[in-house]
């Protein structure tokens, strides 16, 4: 029994050693809740931004930029108004991807853009392929996803 005990012993982790891990667990977990609270809709608009971009773009060097100064730049700034963000969004963040086809769309020309779509706005040439491309981290490999059966 005593030799059962001993082993026990070996892997339990006293409080005192745990602390750190759990702070640190702590911290991570908390800070970006707080920090979200503190921002300005612009700078929320600009977070959310970013994330999108980070999590689906798929050059990860993000055309050999500091992607996460960007953000920080970004981020910290006080911008008057949704308008601002959005320009600092086009110009200083996507831009710099040098992608033709990453770009920004403000609600206003969005809502306009589905509008024409959806109704079949005169004039409007609207097509595509009908996938989405992913990543496959493990494979290092873009896959691609059919979005629907379409003849396309």
């Amino acid at each position: 029994a005593s030799a059962k005990h001993g082993n026990a012993d070996q892997h339990e982790m006293p409080i005192a050693r745990m602390f750190p891990t759990l702070l640190a667990g702590f911290v991570a977990i908390a800070i970006p809740f707080m920090a979200s609270a503190e921002l300005s809709d612009p700078q929320k608009i600009v977070s959310q931004t970013w994330s999108i971009v980070d999590a689906t773009y798929v050059d990860r060097t993000f055309n050999n930029n500091d992607w996460f100064k960007i953000r920080q730049s970004l981020i910290k700034r006080d911008y008057p108004d949704k308008e601002a963000a959005y320009k600092a969004i086009q110009e200083e963040m996507l831009k710099p991807l040098g992608d033709q086809y990453t770009r920004f769309i403000d609600p206003i020309k969005y809502a306009a853009l589905r509008d024409s779509i959806v109704s079949g706005g005169k004039g409007q040439d609207v097509s595509g392929i009908g996938v989405t491309l992913s990543v496959d981290k493990k494979q290092q490999r873009v896959k691609i996803v059919e979005r629907d059966r379409s003849d396309a």
